[in-house]
């Protein structure tokens, strides 16, 4: 899942997929389809990683790229993700619009829940804390 997120005219979110250079807005996708998204790349990633790599906490040494590829890259996409979805909601120009993206990724990590995904869940909610969301009085 490489994308990148850009804003519209109107405000609204857009997901650019860069390998086949299609663009859609945020708010055409279900809170369902995004969490099943959500938790095909996050299989897809906890799937990679080897025994080896969690050995003596290997992600935490200095050789940590080395010794614990896909967990490092696990964690990086864990942090890119928490502060797109922050981002994205700070983004909006209108306190309904904040308010309706906020509900949106509520919805996603209810969905990701149910799936069995606590990874992006807990991503979610972790993103729901940040310091520029819960300042956000009128949403």
């Amino acid at each position: 899942m490489d994308t990148q997120g850009d804003t519209t005219e109107d405000g609204s979110s857009l997901i650019r997929n860069s390998s086949k250079k299609r663009i859609l807005k945020l708010t055409q996708l279900t809170p369902v389809s995004l969490a099943q998204q959500f938790t095909m790349f996050t299989f897809g990633r906890f799937k990679r990683i080897r025994a080896v790599e969690l050995y003596n906490q290997a992600w935490t040494k200095q050789e940590k790229k080395q010794m614990a590829p896909n967990i490092v890259e696990l964690l990086h996409n864990f942090s890119r993700l928490s502060n797109w979805i922050a981002s994205e909601i700070v983004s909006q120009d209108t306190p309904k619009k904040r308010a309706h993206l906020l509900r949106f990724f509520i919805l996603v990590g209810f969905e990701t829940f149910h799936h069995g995904d606590f990874e992006t869940t807990f991503l979610i909610a972790l993103s729901l804390q940040f310091h520029a969301i819960s300042r956000l009085t009128l949403s």
